[in-house]
């Protein structure tokens, strides 16, 4: 099996974008907000996710992180309307 530079490139790509995603949702981490907060991840959803599976990728990434979460919801919205995912943290730990 060979691998086209194309792919490999956008494997590279989307590696870099979830990286910027994840580091964002760890900012956020192991702060006080509480349940009526909504935590919303503005992102340039236009090169990087370009396949089906690719949106998929974006909620797994951040799951492990998401326990560190005091909001109620995190909401990812993309700039070019292509990506949409709520999801309502269903523990939301305070502190």
């Amino acid at each position: 099996m060979t691998v086209t530079p194309e792919a490999a490139s956008h494997t590279e790509t989307l590696e870099n974008y979830l990286l910027l995603i994840e580091t964002a949702v760890r900012g956020k981490t192991n702060k006080k907000y509480g349940p009526n907060f909504i935590f919303l991840v503005a992102v340039d959803d236009y090169y990087a996710l370009i396949q089906d599976y690719d949106w998929q990728l974006v909620p797994k990434r951040v799951q492990p992180l998401t326990q560190h979460l005091d909001v109620g919801r995190i909401v990812f919205v993309g700039y070019a309307e292509r990506l949409f995912l709520s999801q309502y943290l269903s523990v939301v730990k305070s502190k």
